[in-house]
């Protein structure tokens, strides 16, 4: 459909926005007027990449549903967790400049506040497993704090202290080992990048990133500042209440404190995009860029956005949802397409995937049925009990044949030895006792580790497995 206009575009598209198929609640399509209704969403806003550039931008809606403002091109969006990549963005200048080194223990940069150790085991983490939440840090997501209500410092958000809402962060599963969604692993990131540059948070994401893409429309300042809050979209949770105060504060701001636009958004995609096809970047190296496309051994996230697909298919993503917002970027590596779709409502986040689906058809994107539910997973969060755990005694010819190393995958080699203590040593991290519950099962208790021996029909030890937050990883033995 080459030489259509934009105006043509936008008309098909919100004429004909396309429910989640997969969910057998609605089929064909509906009016994107009907599901603004329907959802309760009173704006939306839309940033359409396509030749490698920004096609287009439209707003749909109002900026509060109890007002006559409509969304504009330049109206303001909370993009909550989208703030994660674009912090990884500042993070790989950092990097670029010598001042970080992604594989770095944190402990080495952080001065005003360090990751704990968990008795007297201290885990090493580093950022390239923070931005790809495989740290095993804690603390899913933050629900922010009404204008009017006391708001916690990061030290405050990152121990747990009042009047911080959130647990503390921590880290309580074996580093490098599983992917599991931490924003708390983000606050870490940007307590690193404030105590290696001296700087408050805002201006350096001002000055490594906003500034130099042209962002002109988005910051970081928490909270809004008065000069910017007339051209800010509310915030409305289900049903269509208002948020409180219009929206919340997040001091977490490396995690879900951004203010933007679609349009700027899309200037950070096109960034990717276009260093990845060999133009000179104006903030990323194509180093930079092909180390945050990389996705890690451990799950679906490189450096920052979450990354799937090979060929025309290779692409990058990332939602966000905060109270009373939902959105998500989403562009294709090598082929100059993308979009990115902000409302102000928590039932934005249905909205968005039907509108990019909507989209996804009209530019004839490489589009498959099982890609077409594009919400990140998320997970519930679970109160687990604490249960006293029985210790047995044990003789050498019961632990001997445990020795030795075994391997998840193809590269996450552990190893069992036995001095003292029988331990498990992880990749990069300091030694974990193990206590034995019987022969076969041992317990870690400074992050809650629970490690099954298997042997075969000979009684000889064949492997391993690793329960964690009642997720089972499985290891055989190589030596």
């Amino acid at each position: 459909m080459t030489g259509v206009s934009a105006a043509a575009r936008i008309r098909r598209i919100e004429n004909a926005v396309m429910p989640d198929p997969t969910l057998g609640i609605l089929t064909g399509t509906r009016p994107l007027a009907s599901r603004m209704a329907t959802l309760d969403v009173p704006g939306v806003s839309v940033a359409v990449i396509a030749e490698g550039a920004v096609a287009w931008t439209h707003g749909w809606g109002l900026r509060a549903a109890s007002a006559a403002d409509a969304i504009t091109e330049t109206t303001l969006f909370q993009a909550a967790s989208i703030s994660k990549p674009v912090t990884a963005v500042a993070v790989m200048r950092l990097v670029q400049e010598g001042r970080l080194d992604l594989d770095e223990d944190v402990n080495a940069y952080l001065r005003s506040w360090r990751v704990p150790a968990n008795g007297t085991w201290q885990p090493r983490i580093t950022v390239r497993q923070l931005l790809g939440h495989t740290a095993g840090t804690t603390v899913h997501s933050f629900a922010g704090y009404p204008h009017d209500h006391q708001r916690p410092s990061l030290r405050q958000v990152l121990n747990g202290e009042r009047p911080a809402s959130s647990a503390p962060v921590r880290v309580d599963t074996l580093p490098g080992l599983q992917f599991r969604y931490s924003s708390g692993g983000i606050c870490i990131v940007q307590q690193v990048v404030m105590d290696v540059t001296g700087q408050p948070f805002p201006g350096l994401m001002r000055e490594l990133v906003l500034r130099p893409l042209g962002m002109e429309h988005s910051t970081f300042e928490q909270p809004l500042p008065r000069s910017l809050r007339a051209g800010a979209a509310i915030g409305h949770r289900y049903r269509g209440a208002q948020v409180e105060t219009g929206w919340h504060v997040y001091p977490e701001m490396a995690a879900a404190g951004l203010w933007t636009t679609p349009a700027d958004l899309a200037l950070l995609a096109l960034e990717l995009q276009q260093v990845q096809a060999g133009r000179t970047g104006r903030v990323l190296s194509k180093e930079s860029v092909e180390a945050m496309l990389t996705p890690q051994a451990r799950g679906p996230m490189g450096i920052g956005f979450r990354v799937v697909g090979q060929g025309d298919r290779w692409r990058f993503s990332h939602g966000g949802g905060n109270a009373g917002y939902g959105s998500r970027l989403l562009a294709y590596v090598e082929q100059g397409i993308g979009a990115v779709v902000m409302t102000n409502a928590d039932m934005g986040s249905v909205l968005v995937g039907e509108v990019l689906r909507a989209i996804a058809r009209e530019y004839n994107w490489p589009w498959r049925k099982e890609e077409e539910t594009l919400e990140d997973e998320e997970e519930e969060d679970i109160d687990y009990l604490e249960l006293s755990r029985p210790t047995a005694r044990m003789d050498h010819g019961d632990w001997a044949g445990h020795v030795g190393e075994y391997v998840v995958g193809e590269d996450y080699l552990i190893r069992m030895s036995y001095d003292a203590d029988f331990v498990l040593n992880a990749p990069g991290q300091p030694a974990l006792v193990l206590t034995p519950t019987s022969n076969t099962v041992f317990y870690a208790e400074a992050i809650d580790l629970e490690v099954t021996f298997q042997r075969d029909a000979g009684g000889r030890t064949t492997g391993l497995v690793l329960r964690q937050s009642d997720l089972d990883v499985t290891a055989r033995k190589v030596g």
